[in-house]
């Protein structure tokens, strides 16, 4: 039970601020678009993200591959309903039965986009939202193990299709705990994972990388603070958990 709560409280907060929407229309008249974003709909974004990859494999060896990512991005959305970015960073990869030093870190980079492509709400000044929104990104990453003598690079191309609720709240709902945070949104839908990579010896021979499970579930959250940050969690079901935790700033 302890773990719907935080759910419960999330949709407890969505049904009072839905039902209070005429109290906060002088605060949405004000700044309408504090409803969906902390920016302009167009405009640039920084972000920093760590991303755990871990996926169960039919060869080599029907093992389990976890690769852990450090990236730095920049974001552009040209318009409301569209968003674009790229990557670049280190990450590193091994297999969960290999004991020993971790691997080097090697490069890791990649871009991805997302587009809204449907929406109801309340009208423009509406302070919550349902949308369903296709996600797409491609992430290569290479890692070197010195002890084993290999490299390992691997590229994965993910898509989602998450129905996600967002919502605002205004300055007189928050009150004395404005400064906290002013918004919040969640996300879950199908998600598919593909994964083409490779792993090569030193002394010569080459394995290729093959995933047992391409198809899951994508869920995400994320708090909205003052008017440019936002930090948020996602996780991706694809047998093993995957996940990735960011920070982003929008200018």
């Amino acid at each position: 039970m302890k773990r719907f709560l935080p759910l419960s409280l999330c949709f407890a907060l969505a049904l009072s601020a839905a039902a209070s929407a005429e109290d906060l229309s002088p605060f949405l008249r004000e700044r309408p678009a504090a409803a969906f974003r902390t920016s302009s709909p167009w405009g640039l974004s920084a972000f920093a993200v760590f991303d755990r990859l871990a996926r169960e494999l039919e060869k080599p060896g029907a093992e389990t591959l976890k690769a852990d990512s450090y990236l730095l991005g920049l974001g552009f959305r040209p318009a409301g309903w569209v968003g674009l970015y790229a990557f670049a960073g280190a990450s590193t990869a091994k297999f969960d039965h290999v004991d020993g030093a971790d691997p080097s870190l090697g490069f890791a980079g990649g871009a991805g986009a997302d587009l809204s492509i449907w929406q109801i709400d309340d009208g423009d000044l509406s302070p919550w939202r349902v949308f369903i929104r296709l996600s797409g990104r491609w992430l290569h990453r290479e890692s070197d193990d010195d002890e084993l003598r290999t490299t390992a690079k691997l590229d994965e191309f993910r898509a989602a299709l998450p129905v996600a609720y967002a919502l605002s709240f205004s300055e007189r709902a928050r009150m004395r705990y404005q400064e906290v945070f002013r918004g919040l949104e969640v996300a879950a839908g199908p998600a598919a994972s593909w994964l083409d990579g490779s792993i090569k010896r030193k002394g010569g021979g080459k394995e290729d990388i093959a995933p047992k499970d391409e198809v899951g579930l994508f869920i995400s959250a994320a708090l909205l603070f003052g008017n440019a940050w936002r930090i948020g969690a996602e996780g991706l079901f694809l047998g093993d958990v995957s996940g990735a935790a960011y920070v982003r700033c929008d200018f």
